[in-house]
């Protein structure tokens, strides 16, 4: 067939499931006016870091007003607060603009623990009067801010800063609305069904790998945890896309790139840098000299590290930054941060059940009633497949099309979530699955595709596994040794090349 053809077909087949996926994520949350819930702490801090540390407004005009969150100057009471919010609204109407919330949202709470603010649109000729009026603190562009306390110059330094720059590049081009900022994780969420595609077309190739790449993709935009977290601007999806892209690196063949990506998904969570240890088995296993494959996958990520924290570091200091996004980041994650009255927390085994899951939005129904509208699980059936399945195949590995890149890689990345549970991060969360979801299903498809595309791989299987516990079974009675034999690998061959003969049938020397 014409490769043109071809590609064409691609393309058409490749839009059609991405235009199904924007089309069902723009329904699922853009109607939603208001934050997500850890969107309260995410979009803030992105905002912040736009304004503060960058210096750019973001876009926030509302019917050629612009939208600005006054923080109050702390009141001594409650009958001070309404007082002093009284005297702000007489300015803002004053000044032609109007009050879009106040008390009736950033409510009065006598342990002080509550944000004492008006937002309003104001006229843009007005903005910089805003800064004179008495009762003011300090004032912020964008949306209307969420009433946590101190959220004007929170930052969210315990996490990097990567994902968070993608949010404020929105907030600072498209505009700072609900609906737009949430353009950010959709278009995360897009790059990671066409790197599926991409990764079983490469890897399968021909028309099979077309199919199964369009398969593969397809799977992943049905998934209920993939959806949910590609429609709310948090960190997460934008960990998975790195980690993804650092698994299709991985396959490909090159390490830099590999290792690049694993630094990106590093710098949007620090639970990106988990795709490392497989990467780092895969390129090995793919011919890669060790030691260079592990000081790529330790060294580029920590110099990422320090050139995205560059305008932190500037606002900061480096001993500010190191203190607050390093050493404070890493006793923040080991320690447990909720205790009773918050959101379930979840283990790493709960997510492949779907237990526990994180509740992230409540919808209410004609009658009144609040019930869960977006919550943080998958398909624990397809999860639970998978896991079965990849035991099944692990004497096999080296068979499956990608050589198990995409096994490693899915369980490596989860068993790190269970490592540092038990080192004392016992707090966490079913929306951290969503890292390893496209991951696991890029494994199911590769198992599949091994197992029933030739059903004499089934046989072959079950066969090495018969093979393997007989020599375990030996091994236990005594009949048998373990010896690990490490051999030397000649300078200038490749692993596996055969020396070469001479015509008289002997080895050159």
């Amino acid at each position: 067939m014409n490769r043109i053809l071809i590609l064409a077909i691609e393309a058409v087949i490749l839009t059609a499931i991405i235009g199904y996926f924007i089309y069902v994520e723009t329904g699922l949350t853009s109607w939603i006016q208001d934050y997500i819930s850890d969107e309260t702490w995410y979009v803030p801090s992105a905002r912040n870091i736009l304004i503060k540390i960058f210096g750019v407004q973001p876009k926030a005009i509302h019917d050629g007003m612009i939208r600005v969150t006054l923080e109050l100057v702390t009141p001594a009471n409650q009958q001070d607060y309404y007082t002093k919010v009284d005297e702000v609204v007489n300015v803002i109407e004053s000044l032609g603009g109007k009050v879009v919330k106040s008390t009736d949202y950033y409510t009065y709470n006598p342990s002080g623990d509550y944000l004492p603010a008006v937002c309003a649109d104001v006229p843009p000729e007005s903005l910089n009067a805003l800064s004179k009026i008495r009762e003011v603190k300090q004032y912020a562009v964008g949306e209307c801010y969420p009433r946590a306390k101190g959220i004007l110059d929170y930052m969210n330094y315990e996490h990097p800063p990567l994902a968070k720059y993608f949010i404020a590049l929105v907030l600072a081009t498209v505009g700072d609305t609900y609906s737009t900022w949430r353009l950010a994780p959709l278009a995360a969420g897009v790059a990671v069904l066409v790197m599926s595609y991409i990764y079983m077309r490469k890897v399968v190739g021909g028309y099979v790998g077309i199919f199964l790449g369009a398969a593969l993709a397809f799977v992943i935009s049905l998934d209920n945890l993939f959806r949910v977290m590609s429609g709310v601007a948090m960190l997460d999806i934008f960990t998975s896309a790195f980690t993804y892209a650092a698994l299709l690196a991985t396959a490909l063949g090159s390490t830099l790139w590999a290792s690049i990506a694993t630094g990106l998904a590093f710098n949007t969570k620090f639970s990106g840098a988990f795709i490392a240890l497989p990467g780092i088995v895969q390129r090995i296993r793919d011919g890669e000299k060790p030691g260079i494959a592990i000081l790529a996958f330790v060294y580029i990520p920590v110099i990422l590290l320090f050139l995205i924290a560059i305008p932190i570091i500037s606002y900061l200091g480096f001993m500010g930054w190191w203190s607050n996004s390093v050493e404070g980041a890493i006793r923040w994650h080991l320690s447990i941060k909720t205790s009773g009255g918050g959101p379930p927390v979840s283990t790493p085994w709960d997510w492949l059940l779907g237990r526990n899951a994180f509740i992230l939005y409540y919808n209410t129904s004609p009658s009144g009633e609040p019930y869960p509208y977006l919550v943080a699980v998958g398909n624990p059936y397809l999860y639970l497949a998978t896991a079965a399945l990849s035991v099944f195949v692990l004497p096999v590995l080296n068979k499956l099309a990608d050589r198990g890149a995409s096994v490693l890689a899915a369980w490596g990345t989860w068993l790190m979530y269970v490592l540092i549970w038990f080192l004392g991060s016992k707090t966490q969360y079913s929306f951290y699955m969503v890292q390893i979801t496209p991951l696991i299903y890029t494994a199911l498809v590769m198992i599949i595709f091994y197992l029933f595309f030739d059903p004499v791989n089934i046989k072959a299987t079950a066969r090495e596994w018969a093979s393997l516990l007989s020599k375990l079974a030996a091994w236990l009675r005594g009949e048998a040794r373990v010896r690990i034999v490490v051999e030397p690998v000649n300078v200038g061959k490749e692993i596996g090349e055969q020396p070469e003969e001479s015509a008289e049938g002997g080895s050159k020397p």
